[in-house]
């Protein structure tokens, strides 16, 4: 009965010591993003949509997504995104 009870709690202590804290399984925040009202951001981004969509997708989006999807904005008509603001936006990533 002994030797049970001696392996009961090993089992349990290995359970509960061996399983990390659960701070330590929540992934990473996503970086900071930058200021959403910021003038290139409304300037550029507020023209065609909601600022809380922006702010949105770069909850869910790596920087490199992110990034991506400032280039396709660029190239819809009317963006009025040039070059320069390419540069900006994409740099605040």
């Amino acid at each position: 009965m002994r030797i049970w009870k001696g392996l009961l709690l090993g089992v349990l202590l290995l359970m509960f010591l061996g399983c990390p804290p659960k701070e330590s399984q929540k992934t990473a925040a996503p970086t900071a993003m930058p200021d959403s009202h910021s003038a290139i951001f409304a300037e550029k981004c507020a023209k065609c949509h909601d600022l809380t969509r922006v702010e949105e997708a770069h909850k869910t989006k790596t920087k490199v997504q992110m990034q991506d999807i400032i280039k396709r904005m660029k190239e819809k008509p009317d963006s009025g995104i040039s070059e320069s603001d390419l540069s900006q936006l994409i740099n605040l990533y």
